[in-house]
């Protein structure tokens, strides 16, 4: 069995190289090419004859001018870039001087402002340099700020 399919191969095999020898001899492209250089080599070249003619370029000048559309762009200029929005104000800066201390009476806890040493009680709802009280847990509190629909909140510790 064996035998046979390596006889086939190579007879295959062959086959394949006689075709190939066959047209490498005989190429069947061959004529076309002949026909074609034949016929580039009995192109000449033309001659074209124009006619010169002498152009008035100041009554041209004046048709273009008289044609305001032609200048104008086809394009708009681009629009002029929009404003940078607004920056969020920064509660950092707002809630520095803050400090909350660890007193606290009913729902209401120390705060005291910048150099003030006495101090005061604020509960959820007051409003403290702008911000307002939104939270008091054990150990922070949570002050908030209403900018263009949006709720800004900062966490203060307690001291």
């Amino acid at each position: 069995m064996e035998r046979k399919l390596t006889l086939a191969f190579v007879a295959v095999l062959a086959g394949v190289i006689v075709v190939t020898c066959l047209f490498m001899v005989h190429n069947p492209i061959n004529a076309e090419r002949a026909v074609l250089n034949t016929t580039l080599a009995n192109i000449g070249p033309v001659e074209a004859g124009f006619a010169k003619q002498e152009a008035d370029t100041e009554t041209l000048q004046q048709k273009l001018a008289a044609k305001p559309q032609l200048w104008k762009e086809l394009l708009p200029p681009p629009e002029p870039p929009k404003p940078a929005p607004p920056a969020p104000p920064k509660l950092e800066d707002m809630a520095k001087d803050l400090n909350f201390g660890r007193q606290q009476v009913g729902g209401k806890v120390k705060v005291t402002k910048g150099g003030d040493k006495k101090g005061s009680f604020v509960g959820v709802g007051d409003i403290v340099n702008g911000l307002t009280v939104k939270e008091i847990s054990k150990t922070a509190v949570i002050l908030s700020l209403e900018w263009q629909g949006q709720e800004l909140t900062i966490s203060r510790e307690r001291k």
